[in-house]
């Protein structure tokens, strides 16, 4: 499969430069992995520093979207899709609304081009994957912080 045109997404909320040069290696090694198999890259990098996984009013988000819209953009490439959004629901049309756009997303953490085979799209399969696993790991989340602010409640006496 011959890629025109990759773009990587790199996001960390915080200004850990350690955070956004882990990602990029990462990132790196998923793409040196397609240019073994004999891929034609024209790869793009969009960066996010000090911006939330909740909200999709990032600079990089709208850069692209404007990306995909204009045919810019084959592939969206992150580390996992927590780069990209931290809310199912969010995450879920964001990946829609690229998927509109003809534009595949892929997760380095699952290094593997995701397209229809055998009439089966495999990325609407792994969407639907993901979810589920994203929806456990939020509940694991919220119920670890709900431990944690009871235990403070106590140590406070309330």
């Amino acid at each position: 499969m011959i890629v025109n045109n990759i773009v990587t997404y790199i996001r960390t909320a915080s200004h850990d430069e350690n955070a956004v040069t882990q990602q990029r290696t990462q990132l790196n090694e998923f793409l040196a992995e397609l240019n073994e198999n004999g891929a034609e890259l024209n790869v793009a990098e969009i960066v996010d520093i000090g911006y939330s996984g909740l909200s999709n009013e990032r600079p990089g988000i709208t850069e692209i979207f404007a990306k995909a819209e204009s045919g810019e953009i084959d592939v969206l490439v992150t580390t996992n899709p927590m780069r990209l959004q931290r809310n199912l629901t969010e995450l879920h049309k964001l990946i829609s609304q690229l998927d509109d756009h003809g534009v595949i997303v892929e997760f380095s953490d699952n290094s593997q081009i995701l397209q229809e085979e055998d009439g089966v799209d495999t990325n609407k399969a792994y969407v639907e994957a993901m979810h589920k696993a994203i929806a456990k790991r939020e509940r694991e989340v919220r119920s670890q912080r709900i431990k944690e602010g009871i235990k403070k409640r106590k140590e406070l006496g309330k």
